[in-house]
Formats: C-alpha cells, structure tokens, sequence
C-alpha cells in the first residue's frame, strides 16, 4: 500500500481533492502541507494562501458554540499533537475576514511520514445549515416556552397520535412534565370522565385531519378538575399532513364565574377567548415569524405573503379612535413602547379581516431579547359585542324598544338638570287598558303598547325624550319655552292617540298629566306633580290634558 501511494502520488491527490469533505494535513512544525479545494472554500483562502499557513494564523480563528473563541491550545491540531489522541466531530466555528461564520465537525488523526515525523490529518464536514437549523429549532422553542398557553404536539403517523412535545405551560396547567406527557395520547387528561360528547368532535376532527375547538373536563396530575378550551390543529408540510397541534386554554375560573352568576340569576354570559390566538415575533419595525393564525386572519397562505403586504403587524390597526393605532404618536416615537406605556386592558387595537370585517384583539407584548418582542393578540371581538348589546338591553325597555325608567335616572335626568330652559314633565296614561286586555287578551294589549308607543314618538320632536314607565303609563321629557307650549305638545299627542286604528279594538285614548320643573326641585317631586294632574286628567272624564 505504502509502495502504492509512492507511486500513484497524483492519483491519491485527485482524489482528495473530489471529496465534498475539507482535508487539510499538517506538519509537526504546525505548518499547512496540503488543503483540498473543499477546505479551501471553507476557509475562505487558496490553496497558495493556505499552503505553508500555521493553524495559529490572523487570517483566521475558531469560536466554540458560544460563540466565544477558543484558547490556542484547543485547536483540533494542537489538540491532536499534544495529546496523539484521535478527535472525532469537533464542533466548531470558523471565522475569517473572506467568510461568513461557519460551522464544522473536525476530526483529526496523526500519521508518519517515511521520515517517522508525525503528520496530522484534519477533516472538516461543513454543517452550517445543519447548526442554523438547529438554533432555529432551540429560538422556535423558547418562544413556544413563554407563551401563557400550553402547546402540544403529537404524531398522527404514530400509533394512537403520541405526544412528541408539550411545553412549559402546558406542564404548569396540568402539572404532568414532558417527560410524563410524550409518547402518551392526550385524553389520559380525560382520566375516567370518557362520555364528553366533546370527545367525539375532537376524535372526528383528527380523523378528518380538520381544526376543531372544544371546550373539555380534564383533569390535572393530583385529580383536579380543570376545564379545558382546546384547539386542534393539523400542520402542513408541503401538503401533507406532518403534526397535530394542540392549543390548551384553562377556562376553569371562568366557567366557575359563569355558573355563579347564573345561579343569581344574571344575564351576564363570560366571553371565553374561544379562538386561537394570533402570535408574532417582531423587533416593532419587521416581523420575523408569525403563526398559522395570522394566515387564516388575512387570507394569505405564507410568511413571506405577510411580510411583502404588512411587514409590521402595527400597519393593520385601523385608526378608530377609540383603540389604539400608529395615528395616536409621534412621528419619532417607538408604538411598541406607546402600547407598554397604555394600562393592560386598554391596549386593544382594531384589524380588518378577510371579509372586510373589523376583529378587535387585547394586544400583549412580551420582550424575549433586546428590541425582540412575542406580540400575542387575542380576539375579543365577541365580548366587546356582547358588551354593548347588554348595555342596549340594559336601558330599553323590550316590548316596546323605548327608553326604560333606568336610563331616565341614569342619563336624562343629568342631562335634563343642566338645561337653562323649561324643563317639561308629561305623564300619560291608555284609558281603560285593562279592559283591552280582559276583553281581547294580552297579546292585544301588547299590540295595544308597541302602537301607542310608535305612535307617540312619531309625533315628539326629535330632541323629546319618550320613556315606558310601566305597565300603560309614558313618561315625555321636552325642553320647552313656555307653558303654551308644553300644552300645545301634550294636545299634539292626545290627538294623534286618539286616531289610532287598531281592529277590532275600538277607541284607543289617553290622559295627560303635565307640569314643569322648578329651580332646584327634585325630579321625583316633579314627576309627583305630573302625575297628580293626570290624575286629575282621569277624574275629569279621561282623554284630556291637565297641567299642575
């Protein structure tokens, strides 16, 4: 062999020189003997530049995975020849003036020559995408790690869909480890409690490789019960199905808080965060990663499709200014910190949806590195909606849509007592409603108010407030100029009342009582006094007004 490579010297270079590896051969004197092309690209040199080089020179230096450089002594040579131990994939850094930083696996090995001095051979396997790949792998973790929700992953391609990852969040809800929770299917959470018809929904989904969301009874590692939002989700890989992946929400304390207030009898429903949140990561100006759901908010089918329209998820707030948007600071002012400056249940933007529809999120900032920031919005578009439709329903009155006595102390009576002008009180009163309601039913007289009342504010004008006191009783509030005119209104309704047509309901009438509020005087007494003079109304034969 020995006889072999003497003779076929050329033959042996060539082929070194086709290996994908970089080989470089050392003398004892650390001097550069031989460098392929391979180990030239690597470090960025000729084999002229590198030829005679030491391992110790400026050109170049090597950095652990810290990427903090390494002593002269732990280089892979002079480790090697001080040691004559073999090395065997060596990770390490290459930087240099010519190259980006690289990654490599170096092994080494000490031969002799037919001078019996020792020669050392270096072999460098370039895995710079590979190291990337990995540091990817650990950045997407850490991320996956400081959310506030718990993560799953599990394999459907495994039998019975194990878990391969849960993360930290998801072991604080439970209180099952990742080493506990993988390689298990995740309805052990489910314990004894198997008759969740919610169950079926998650186990189709699955089947069906479609997203669902369920709300479920699950049980933590001691036994207690906790309730469960859980979103599923299949994950794509050049369309195939590669993971499910699981989003965990414990809604416990708020499903508590629901059965409490139903059980004082409230209408008051809690809006459960039911969606999956969307998440980014962003230094405030670029985002670098966002998740699958802000795709399916927008529409688009990729990172890239995001960052090419949007670039910045702060370019999506809509200027409402009731919520926060990039409009509300200054030209030099950084919004990232304008948000953190806002108190937390403030910090709510508003964004346009695919449809054209406006989603309203709680925005979250969290820093996991200097000016890197995880940006979590979670929809509460429902809950801002239900807000309002209860305060609607809070100050209506539901048969009739009018304003209801609440809101007339609420609203009308401190707008009203800062008025200037004449302040009028109208009470009115459907003669004889009782009978309406003996003779042709309740549903009748139902028919009877919903009319009276539209009847009533067709004819006010359209700065008078109309209000249902109860029962068949109205109350009228109305900024007059003079007594006159309070009666010339009160007539105005007495008459359109008295036309009303309703078969075969005959002679639908009302009495008014009037009066107006004095300097200072209490609402109560006014409203007092109005009703007196619709008594009075009564007495006088009905149909009429009276004014105290």
């Amino acid at each position: 062999m020995k006889e072999f490579l003497l003779n076929n010297i050329e033959t042996y270079i060539s082929l070194m020189s086709k290996i994908k590896d970089g080989i470089v051969i050392y003398k004892e004197d650390m001097s550069i003997v031989y460098a392929n092309p391979s180990a030239c690209d690597i470090l960025g040199l000729s084999e002229d530049q590198l030829l005679g080089k030491t391992a110790m020179n400026h050109e170049w230096h090597f950095v652990n995975e810290e990427k903090e450089a390494i002593s002269l002594d732990e280089y892979p040579v002079n480790l090697l020849f001080n040691s004559e131990k073999d090395i065997s994939k060596m990770l390490i850094g290459i930087h240099s003036s010519k190259i980006d930083l690289k990654w490599v696996e170096a092994s080494a090995s000490i031969a002799k020559n037919e001078k019996n001095e020792r020669i050392a051979f270096i072999i460098f396997n370039d895995v710079t995408a590979r190291k990337n790949t990995f540091d990817e792998a650990e950045l997407f973790k850490k991320l996956v790690d400081i959310v506030d929700t718990g993560i799953t992953i599990s394999d459907p391609f495994l039998e019975d869909n194990p878990l391969l990852y849960v993360n930290k969040s998801f072991s604080k809800i439970t209180g099952y480890s990742l080493d506990e929770a993988v390689s298990k299917n995740c309805r052990y959470l489910q314990k004894k409690d198997i008759e969740q018809p919610e169950i079926a929904i998650v186990k189709e989904a699955i089947l069906n490789q479609k997203t669902c969301e369920v709300i479920l009874k699950n049980y933590k590692k001691d036994g207690t019960l906790f309730y469960n939002l859980l979103n599923i989700t299949p994950l794509y890989q050049k369309n195939k199905l590669r993971y499910f992946v699981g989003v965990q929400h414990d809604i416990t304390e708020q499903i508590e808080q629901e059965k409490k207030l139903s059980e004082q009898s409230l209408y008051i429903q809690s809006i459960l965060d039911a969606q999956e949140n969307m998440v980014l990561v962003s230094n405030g100006r670029q985002t670098s990663y966002s998740n699958q759901a802000v795709f399916d908010f927008f529409g688009l089918d990729s990172f890239e499709s995001f960052k090419d329209i949007y670039n910045c998820i702060s370019y999506t707030f809509e200027e409402d200014d009731s919520y926060f948007h990039l409009g509300k600071i200054e030209s030099d002012e950084y919004w990232v910190d304008a948000v953190l400056s806002i108190a937390e249940n403030q910090r709510i933007v508003s964004i346009k949806n695919q449809r054209d529809g406006i989603n309203y999120f709680n925005l979250e900032i969290k820093a996991i590195a200097s000016s890197i920031y995880v940006l979590t919005l979670n929809d509460i578009t429902l809950r801002l909606l239900k807000e309002r439709a209860l305060a609607t329903k809070a100050y209506h009155d539901a048969l009739t849509g009018l304003y209801n006595r609440q809101y007339f102390y609420e609203y009308i009576v401190i707008k009203t007592l800062k008025k200037s002008s004449i302040i009028a009180i109208i009470i009115i009163d459907i003669d004889d409603f009782k009978s309406v309601n003996d003779i042709y039913g309740h549903s009748a007289g139902d028919k009877v108010l919903k009319v009276f009342a539209s009847t009533l504010q067709d004819t006010l004008r359209p700065s008078d407030y109309l209000i249902r006191w109860g029962g068949e009783e109205f109350v009228v509030v109305s900024e007059t100029k003079s007594n006159n005119e309070v009666l010339i209104i009160a007539e105005h309704l007495r008459i359109a009342v008295s036309q009303i047509e309703l078969p075969p309901i005959k002679g639908i009438t009302a009495s008014f009582g009037v009066t107006n509020l004095k300097d200072t005087e209490n609402i109560d007494t006014a409203i007092g006094r109005a009703d007196r003079a619709l008594y009075t109304a009564k007495e006088c034969g009905k149909n009429r007004v009276e004014m105290i």
